[in-house]
């Protein structure tokens, strides 16, 4: 799924924090080292400037194309392309979920380019996320600072509202069967058991997240000093993390992209200035490190095969490796226009068969992954 900075550019609206907003957000912060603090400060700061999503609601759209373009036969361009971000993928890999020009969510058939479902609303609105069956969608909304935003769980078919978070703002991560929700909360990280809406657990971390596949574990990025990420059990207990990746971090708590194998084997890491690195997730141990074809990572994704991953490069480069135990290979590479913009974001289907591209001049393409 696209990372967080990449999503909230697209969204970004000229939202300024009352004096002082950013400040009282972040006091209580406990046990965080002087480094730290000044990271979570730039997140917030970034946070404060994107959209303050407003009231929306659901609606059927069948038979809209909504800017698909099918490629003719024997053409290089993408199967499809449609405008706006790309979210990713369904859990089974049949619906496309992007936010659009229109600021609107929507839901893409991948194998006719339909439009399925528009979640409408006003202007400023910002879709987040949905959940991975689609069932879900995700928006924050408040008021003009940061610690007026808070996060809403609605329903896909109705728009009916089902939780409302406060103060927790302003990107999500759902566990792959759906029941938790991964989401910032005053300068943490919380996680929510969606059938009751109650907290399942809480951590002293901030940054990009990502849960296990089995939902028992999350992995949230690092700004402390020798630490590119932390594990963390999730049993409503908090504390500390079970496992720390060493080496260095990214120091803004933004920076640093995390991705967990679909087998639960595999860390992965990249801080935006350096390699993508490799982990044993039991041991913390690294494995290995891909280099970046030119320019920094800018997103990793798995699909549900944990030998094959796909990266971003801030050059517009977007590559589908085959891992094997000790090194990994280019086996689809394709370059994307991004203009002056230097981040694209990618996300690979279920099957490993499409890869999309997003965020590169507002489109959102994918592509079939045949091996080169």
């Amino acid at each position: 799924m696209p990372e967080v900075k990449e999503v909230f550019l697209v969204a970004t609206q000229k939202v300024r924090p009352e004096p002082g907003a950013l400040e009282r957000q972040f006091q209580g912060q406990r046990r965080r080292s002087t480094r730290r603090k000044a990271g979570a400060v730039v997140l917030a700061a970034a946070l404060a400037v994107t959209a303050a999503v407003v009231a929306i609601q659901a609606s059927r759209d069948p038979g809209q194309g909504g800017g698909t373009v099918p490629a003719e036969e024997g053409s290089t361009a993408p199967p499809l392309a449609v405008g706006g971000y790309g979210l990713g993928f369904s859990a089974d890999g049949s619906r496309l979920f992007v936010y659009d020009d229109a600021r609107d969510g929507v839901v893409y058939d991948v194998a006719t380019g339909e439009r399925l479902q528009t979640v409408e609303g006003e202007r400023g609105n910002a879709t987040v996320a949905f959940s991975p069956d689609g069932t879900l969608f995700v928006t924050v909304r408040g008021g003009q600072s940061i610690s007026e935003l808070d996060t809403y769980v609605n329903t896909t078919a109705t728009g009916e509202e089902l939780w409302h978070f406060r103060k927790a703002c302003c990107f999500v991560a759902f566990s792959p069967d759906g029941r938790l929700l991964a989401l910032p909360f005053a300068g943490h990280t919380r996680v929510v058991d969606l059938e009751t809406g109650e907290p399942a657990d809480e951590f002293d971390a901030f940054g990009n997240f990502a849960f296990s596949p089995d939902g028992q574990r999350l992995i949230v990025g690092s700004s402390e000093e020798g630490t590119v990420a932390d594990v963390f059990e999730i049993g409503g207990v908090g504390g500390d993390p079970t496992l720390s990746l060493e080496g260095d971090g990214a120091g803004d708590p933004l920076e640093t992209k995390v991705a967990w194998s679909p087998d639960g084997s595999t860390l992965v890491t990249a801080t935006g200035d350096g390699d993508a690195v490799l982990w044993d997730a039991e041991t913390g141990e690294e494995e290995f490190a891909i280099s970046s074809p030119a320019g920094p990572f800018t997103s990793l994704a798995f699909g549900f095969d944990p030998a094959h991953f796909a990266t971003s490069s801030s050059d517009g480069t977007a590559t589908v490796w085959e891992l094997s135990t000790d090194d990994a290979r280019p086996i689809f590479t394709r370059a994307i226009h991004i203009g002056t913009e230097e981040w694209l974001a990618v996300a690979l289907s279920p099957d490993g068969t499409q890869l999309m591209t997003t965020g590169a001049l507002d489109q959102t393409k994918v592509w079939s992954v045949v091996q080169e």
